[in-house]
């Protein structure tokens, strides 16, 4: 099966070409995720036929197998930003739009937008 994240897989190559790029890292409460995942055209299937760091193959079946997955990864990124201090590591809450557009405003200097603040229930 053909999937490619470089987010995930390419680490030292993105660290290589652009030591001093800035990761961001979405949150949203992990139960959330999976079923975003489980609801979003296959995703979760999907995670679990490829070759993804972490997540052993075909074991999507239980959401304890992504949890442990989503959470590792997040301590990965975590660690790998620590270990490579040229990095910026920001970590933003999807359920808190304004302080989220206010800190992404900031980063990439432009106005804030009004538009799409209000909370989505996740289904």
């Amino acid at each position: 099966h053909n999937c490619f994240f470089p987010q995930i897989q390419l680490l030292d190559e993105i660290h290589e070409e652009h030591p001093n790029a800035t990761f961001i890292l979405n949150f949203r409460p992990v139960n959330d995720w999976i079923k975003s995942a489980r609801n979003f055209d296959g995703m979760a299937g999907r995670y679990t036929k490829c070759d993804i760091p972490g997540l052993p193959k075909r074991v999507g079946k239980k959401d304890q197998d992504l949890r442990n997955w989503y959470c590792g990864h997040v301590r990965h990124i975590r660690e790998f930003v620590a270990l490579h201090p040229s990095h910026a590591l920001i970590e933003l809450d999807l359920y808190d739009m304004e302080r989220s557009a206010t800190v992404m405003a900031k980063l990439f200097q432009v106005k804030e937008r009004t538009m799409g603040r209000k909370k989505r229930k996740v289904e």
